[in-house]
């Protein structure tokens, strides 16, 4: 049997559990999450992370080499001020 083909064999319960884990972890059917969990952000937070990355890339490109300034300044202001708040699950 080749090599790649029996990485790949056994490799592959590997995924499949980890794929039912992270499912059932997202749905709350783990008996070990938490019965709050975090609430969502503000909208103006994921308009701001779709449009920074964006313009990153244009202005990367008008410029002629990549330069992921605003993205920067955005992580570093969203953890700056982070504050977790708790909501019922």
């Amino acid at each position: 049997m080749r090599p790649n083909v029996a990485f790949g064999a056994l490799n592959a319960p590997n995924v499949a559990f980890g794929a039912s884990n992270a499912t059932n972890a997202t749905l709350g059917r783990n008996k070990r999450s938490p019965a709050r969990r975090p609430g969502t952000a503000p909208r103006w937070v994921f308009v701001l992370g779709v449009a920074a990355p964006v313009a990153d890339t244009v202005v990367g490109l008008l410029l002629g080499y990549p330069l992921p300034a605003l993205s920067v300044v955005m992580l570093v202001v969203l953890l700056s001020g982070r504050r977790p708040r708790l909501v019922a699950a």
